[in-house]
């Protein structure tokens, strides 16, 4: 299984999103994506599952 962070870095790879981009789309701030891909930090529960929600392509409300 792979990590939330190369979800993330694949995800926008793949979509060609910046981490500004991709950050504002889940309604985080780009600082805590960053943390996210660098594995400097582990995003709480709620944040990782709308991560890997919005990679299955569902968005939750109040996302773009």
């Amino acid at each position: 299984m792979k990590s939330i962070a190369e979800e993330c870095i694949e995800y926008r790879a793949l979509h060609g999103l910046t981490q500004k981009q991709f950050a504002d789309n889940l309604g985080i701030c780009r600082a805590t994506l960053v943390y996210i891909e660098n594995e400097r930090r582990k995003p709480s529960k709620y944040t990782e599952s709308l991560i890997r929600m919005y990679i299955r392509g569902e968005r939750p409300q109040g996302t773009h």
